[in-house]
């Protein structure tokens, strides 16, 4: 439906009363049904005096012709935008059925709804519109949409009986329902095509003829309303039928000072516009209109006009101003039909016929004063501000003028065109400021130069009271500031013509070495506020005043968590006077952060609340949790492969989804948490130096003073394992310090372990088929989320393939391990990628959903493979945070409360909730080094930066978040492939390794062409295996050692590696010694003699030896014995193995190592090459 945006506001002020001023008129009367009033208790109607007062008034109807009518029409011809096409003739659009009595359509009046003007679209107690019988504009794209259904159209009850009540009860006897139509006509004033409704052409009781036209305006504008009344002359009411008449819209009877009736509710009195003043000001708008279209005639009229008009208007005038005294004024008497004037009325009667009226002559002045005269009378009247006047204008006014200059600017596109060139390089300021149209010119140049000279009056003032030269206008000060402006409006009006200035200010805003000119040109243009030397001096006093902890909330249950980081800033710019100083300078400082959540259970905590652990049964390992959320998994994956089964016996499943899908569907099937509201966050001074333990410890100390701790108070602070190591020795001193390790960190440590054990199982190969092209990057975890991606890619193709390869061969899951299963060794790797990548999985939506157990469980059962991978901070860090969650229960519900933050209340960021650290990593760093300006390098003024950057930050949000709609949030694309393309063709892969051979995989399979296959063996699957029972019992020692201290801590062997490792950046600088080597010809290897995939390209870490950096050996000579033990992996037909490398390695003594012993094969196998060449 068509809703006509004009409200009640915008155009008249409410002229109904709030009162309850009941009557008998009420809105219960209005819900009677008009059949039901009684029609002789109102008059007795004659029709036959009724009919003879029709016939007195049709001579009038005669005189005004359908010529009259074609010469109106031919005026809207000429408008240099043609209206729409509709026919003159009031000839009925659409036809209307009144015998149709149900099915009707909702109610398509247009009437004042919710103080705005709208299709009425009730839909209960319709009746057909045929029964209506005043006319009504009517929304005509519900005309057209129910036409072309063949719905009969409708009008609602209460309109109905609306409608009834305000015509004369017989006027529906004159015209039948047969007779009503709804006609498309242009509205007089405005020239747009609207639908009325109408019984007959027009209406009985409503039709006027006003300056000899016929006009009907909508029946409910003249029901209360005087704008329209008889006026001798002008306009009298029309009773009779008529041919041709013209309507008048809604919108421009009300534009025009007519006010449309509303129905005043139940209970009220209908009141009209007498009673509420709204036609108050009509005399003084009147005269308002008389002096524009003076104005118009003064511009427009030819002299000898002007001087009839000024001599006319002069008569009435100098009555009011002027009577005189000795003589009196003598008048001559002008007849615009033959444009003759007459001294008197006699001289009029003796030359023009006797049968002449008078009424045309003009009475004038036979002379015309001058123009000082009638600035002197006006004067002796003390009516002097007329010569100069105040600009009396309402906020509608100056919207118009603004949209007149709108209209302007948008039809000067020829103006700008021809000026394209200096438009878009100009070669001076005047002649840039000459290319713009002369308006725009104008307009701020009397905008602009106005406002200067009045701020130059106020300081030449001050100036002359101190005593001080007085300044002069900077005409060029103005200049720049218009061809600014007006620079703006062309390139907003006309974007693709180039405009010089807007241009050179993107350029300029891109070049970080002219951010000083950057800054001087906006304060010249008054763009900022001050210059850059008064900001700073600005900036500094709001920063010292600046107090963090105002911000803090105070009030019961609300947890006070504190989380710290280290942020580190590098100075942007060189030592003065040595281009050459590379090595710049960097500070170092520990960020505080506050996060207020408001609990909803109680936070009190007592001294026997505490736990005493004695062993570690049950904190680490599988769980039952896990098992259930592993096979929570499995469901959703079948559920979206839907496995069914073809006629022929084919296994048939879907393909249409990708990790997206997967991972919603995930979302959607765990529990969320996150119970409490978004957090108030609070960026605190920052702390001590980060790496050293004093530094932590004074970072500590100082949220006691933050939070006001009492001595038997905990403070609960979130920190990485770097720091959270270093808060660790701290609780010895401070033993209500409870450090909470930041799973962020923690799950971006989990990649680094399941990188490390399938390094040289093939991951970096699945990983490069994904479309990753750096694979070091890859293993230093550079990009965490693209690091996850890639996991997660990798995880979803390995598990739906072994989900399809299960269901092929009917292979339980639990079985795929044994010996006996039948799967071969490329399955039993990935099988435990599958299992160990889904509780990393776990780990990470139990952080993205808020869920607390998850979270726990999945880290509980993931902290062996941190001891077989290496990681000895984290292997410790991660025992010593169980231990403590199992010590203390209350720390528990709270976090089971909330273990992530919500960045705010919207729920669509459900499920997207971020770890306490990571939205300290991602915000709140981000933040600071978004929000600091000058010398980061001094430790003071960083400090001080950063305690005032939020509160900088919020006198600038509005701005960002207003005028560039600045996101919060992460919404970087990243480089990792996730198309179910690149996915599928993964599984596809998968699968085809699962069914081939161990021999074929390792030898032949194109799928391991990064790694090489030496790992698969059953050996090493066992190695790899054993990992996690393994590693559990590691961390299981460690936790007694270091947490409870019942065994005596023994550090040694805990960066033992369980498999052993490929690294993609040592196989980099192997390469690269391979090329050096490769230049001298007669040291090239024949491709045909050894394949390219038996070449050791990597260096092996021996799985038994800790990761220490060996230093530089001299060069050993071979000697003879150690030469016929290397002959036979020379000699031999394949490359030798990995066990035949270590058995000989073993007999050689612990001068060698697999290192040397690999480079003596390569060596003397390409001589050997070479010599057969």
């Amino acid at each position: 439906m068509e809703t006509y945006e004009i409200t009640f506001e915008e155009k008249t002020p409410l002229y109904y009363s709030s009162q309850e001023i009941f009557s008998e008129e009420t809105e219960e009367d209005l819900d009677t049904s008009f059949d039901e009033l009684s029609e002789l208790e109102i008059f007795e109607f004659n029709e036959k005096n009724y009919i003879n007062a029709q016939n007195a008034l049709e001579q009038e109807v005669v005189e005004y012709s359908s010529d009259e009518n074609e010469e109106e029409f031919g005026t809207y011809e000429d408008q240099e935008v043609p209206p729409p096409p509709v026919e003159d003739a009031n000839e009925p659009v659409y036809g209307l059925n009144p015998a149709m009595y149900t099915n009707f359509s909702p109610c398509i009046l247009v009437d004042y709804l919710d103080n705005k003007l709208q299709t009425c679209g009730q839909t209960k107690n319709v009746r057909n519109l045929c029964q209506l019988v005043g006319v009504w504009q009517i929304d005509e794209n519900a005309v057209s949409e129910y036409q072309s259904k063949g719905i009969p159209l409708g009008v609602c009850m209460n309109h109905f009986n609306y409608d009834q009540k305000n015509h004369n009860a017989f006027i529906k006897q004159l015209r039948n329902p047969e007779q009503s139509e709804i006609s498309r006509r242009r509205c007089l004033l405005c020239s747009k095509n609207f639908h009325f409704f109408s019984r007959g052409i027009g209406c009985k009781d409503h039709l006027w003829k006003m300056w000899g036209k016929y006009i009907q305006i909508p029946c409910v504008g003249l029901y209360t309303c005087n704008a329209v009344h008889e006026c001798q002359g002008i306009s009298q009411r029309i009773f009779d039928d008529v041919s041709t008449i013209r309507y008048i819209c809604y919108n421009c009877y009300e534009s025009y000072g007519g006010h449309l009736n509303r129905r005043p509710g139940s209970g009220k009195r209908k009141t009209t516009c007498e009673q509420h003043k709204l036609h108050k000001e009509d005399t003084s708008k009147s005269l308002k209109l008389l002096a524009q279209w003076l104005t118009y005639v003064a511009d427009t009229e030819t002299e000898e006009k002007k001087e009839i008009i000024l001599a006319s208007m002069l008569v009435p005038a100098l009555k009011f101003l002027y009577t005189p005294s000795e003589t009196p004024l003598k008048y001559e008497y002008y007849n615009p039909k033959d444009n003759t004037r007459y001294l008197n009325l006699d001289k009029f009667n003796n030359t023009n016929n006797i049968d002449d009226s008078i009424k045309f002559l003009i009475e004038i002045l036979p002379k015309l004063p001058s123009y000082f005269f009638l600035k002197l009378l006006l004067n002796i009247n003390r009516i002097t501000d007329i010569t100069q006047p105040k600009l009396d204008w309402t906020d509608d006014k100056w919207k118009e003028i603004g949209e007149k200059l709108g209209n302007e600017v948008w039809n000067s596109r020829k103006i700008v065109t021809d000026k394209k060139s200096e438009i878009q390089l100009p070669i001076s300021l005047n002649a840039y400021y000459e290319s713009f149209p002369n308006f725009l010119r104008g307009f701020f140049d009397g905008l602009i130069g106005e406002i200067f000279k009045k701020k130059l009056i106020n300081l030449n003032k001050k100036r002359k009271q101190r005593e001080k030269p007085l300044k002069q206008l900077d005409v060029e000060h103005i200049t720049k500031c218009v061809t600014f402006f007006a620079s703006l409006i062309i390139s907003m009006a006309f974007p693709y013509l180039g405009v010089w200035f807007t241009q050179v200010m993107a350029s300029m805003s891109r070049k970080s070495r002219l951010f000083f000119s950057f800054r001087q040109l906006l304060s010249t243009l008054h763009i900022s506020g001050h210059t850059d030397s008064n900001e700073r001096r600005i900036e500094k006093q709001r920063m010292d005043k600046v107090n963090p902890t105002e911000r803090l909330i105070k009030g019961p249950n609300i947890w006070n968590l504190a989380v710290i980081d280290n942020i580190d800033f590098k100075e942007k710019s060189f030592t003065y006077g040595n281009i050459f100083d590379t090595t710049r300078k960097s500070s170092h400082t520990t960020l505080r952060m506050a996060f207020q959540m408001r609990m909803p259970i109680p936070l009190e905590e007592r001294a026997d609340d505490k736990k005493n652990i004695t062993s570690p049964t049950g904190l680490f390992g599988m769980n039952d949790l896990m098992k259930d959320t592993w096979d929570k998994f499995d469901d959703i994956i079948d559920n979206l492969l839907n496995f069914q089964t073809s006629s022929e016996g084919q296994l048939l499943y879907n393909t249409d989804f990708d990790m997206a899908a997967i991972h919603q569907k995930i979302l959607e099937n765990v529990d969320h948490g996150c119970l409490a509201d978004a957090p108030n966050i609070v960026i605190l001074e920052t702390g001590g130096i980060p790496n050293s333990d004093e530094g932590i410890f004074q970072s500590t100390e100082m949220y006691k003073q933050d939070f006001n701790l009492g001595p038997d108070d905990y403070l609960d602070v979130v920190a990485d394992e770097a720091i959270f190591r270093r808060l660790i020795k701290q609780r010895k001193i401070w033993p209500k310090l409870r450090p909470i390790l930041g799973q962020w960190h923690t799950s971006k440590d989990m990649c680094g372990v399941l990188i490390v054990l399938f390094s040289s199982y093939g991951i970096f190969d699945l990983a490069k088929v994904s479309g990753v092209k750096f694979l070091d990057k890859l293993d230093k975890i550079v990009d965490y989320r693209s690091t996850v991606r890639v996991l997660e890619l990798i995880w979803c193709a390995v598990t739906i393939s072994i989900r399809i390869y299960m269901k092929k061969t009917n292979l339980n899951k639990y079985n795929i391990m044994d010996s006996n299963s039948g799967a071969n060794n490329i399955l039993r790797i990935w099988y435990l990628y599958y299992k160990w990548a889904s509780i990393f999985k776990a780990h990470r939506v139990g952080i993205r959903v808020g869920n607390y157990k998850l979270q726990k469980n999945a880290l509980a059962c993931f902290a062996g493979l941190f001891t077989s991978a290496g990681k000895s901070n984290y292997s410790s860090s991660v025992t010593q945070y169980l231990g403590m969650l199992a010590q203390y229960p209350k720390l528990e519900e709270k976090l089971e409360c909330v273990s992530s933050v919500k960045i705010d209340n919207d729920e669509k960021r459900k499920g997207h909730y971020f770890a306490f650290d990571e939205a300290l990593e991602t915000f709140g760093v981000k933040f600071i080094k978004q929000n600091i300006t000058g010398n980061v390098v001094d430790d003071n003024k960083l400090k001080l930066q950063v305690k005032a950057a939020q509160s900088e930050r919020d006198r600038i949000g509005i701005l960002l978040s207003e005028y560039l709609n600045d996101p919060c949030g992460s919404i970087g694309q990243r480089a990792v492939d996730t198309r179910k393309t690149a996915m599928w063709k993964l599984v596809n892969e998968l699968l085809s390794a699962f069914e081939h051979s161990d021999d074929y995989n390792r030898y032949q399979n194109p799928l391991w062409s990064t790694t090489t296959p030496d790992q698969i063996t059953a050996d090493s699957i066992r190695r790899l295996e054993n990992c996690f029972p393994d590693g559990i019992l590691r961390i299981e020692e460690i936790f007694l050692q270091d947490v409870i201290s019942i065994q005596k801590s023994n550090k040694v062997g805990r960066r033992k590696l369980g498999i052993t490792r490929w690294k993609p950046d040592q196989n980099s600088k192997k390469n690269k010694n391979k090329m050096a080597s490769s230049s001298n010809t007669e040291n090239s290897i024949s491709d045909q003699q050894v394949p390219t995939n038996l070449i050791p390209q990597v260096v092996i870490i021996d799985k038994d030896g800790p990761l220490i950096k060996k230093p530089r050996q001299a060069r050993r000579e071979t000697k003879p014995e150690e030469k016929s033990l290397l002959e036979p992996l020379v000699t031999c037909s394949e490359y030798p193995n990995d066990e035949q490398i270590e058995q000989v390695r073993e007999l050689l003594g612990n001068e060698w190592d697999k290192d040397r012993i690999y480079q003596y094969i390569s060596r003397h196998r390409r001589n050997k090459n070479n010599k057969h060449k």
